[in-house]
């Protein structure tokens, strides 16, 4: 139960991502806290990966943590990956 709002799109990591942050209020005294909590969720996710590049979620219970997808590789791997050993073979 929160409330999610865009933050548009920007370049991280040689990628385009797009952002959004949820917001949930824990009112006061639901779980024994005088004053109501935000627990904040930003995520920057990519369409061309279809993955999430970075995330951070702030939280008066657990803290700060965040996720940050580096040293991205964009293009074909090495066709040599792909390539047997010369000692390879099949066996049945």
């Amino acid at each position: 139960n929160g409330k999610t709002e865009p933050l548009g799109s920007k370049m991280l990591e040689g990628v385009k991502v797009e952002g959004t942050r949820t917001t949930v209020e824990i009112p006061a005294g639901q779980i024994g806290n005088d004053k109501p909590l935000q627990a904040v969720t930003e995520r920057w996710f990519s369409p061309d990966l279809q993955m999430i590049v970075y995330s951070r979620h702030i939280d008066p219970l657990a803290g700060e943590q965040i996720f940050r997808l580096v040293n991205i590789k964009l293009g074909e791997p090495s066709a040599e990956l792909f390539i047997a050993p010369k000692d390879f073979k099949v066996e049945k």
